[in-house]
């Protein structure tokens, strides 16, 4: 297996949230999970980080579906994002409960 393969987009984590997903959930997602700030890609629709992990964030069916795609060693930032996500969606619902 050559350099390459490992460093290609294959790595992919979908994920159903709680609460429909905006740029300030994705902005904090991003500062917790120490990732680079994302960017809003107006042509793709998607947000994008840079830096050494770089990866992709789109909601492809609709906002309360969240999908992040990046190289598959990038698979571990990629969890980090989506579990501070959904951890931080769900404190603030109950919070929000009566």
């Amino acid at each position: 297996m050559s350099r390459d393969d490992l460093s290609s987009p294959a790595a992919t984590v979908e994920v159903a949230l709680p609460v429909p997903v905006s740029h300030a959930w994705i902005a904090f997602a991003c500062k917790q999970a120490a990732l680079a700030r994302p960017r809003w890609d107006v042509a793709r629709r998607v947000w994008t980080t840079a830096g050494p992990e770089a990866i992709t964030i789109s909601t492809p069916g609709g906002r309360r579906t969240l999908r992040v795609e990046g190289a598959r060693d990038q698979e571990d930032a990629m969890r980090r994002l989506v579990s501070t996500l959904v951890v931080g969606m769900m404190q603030r619902a109950r919070i929000r409960a009566p």
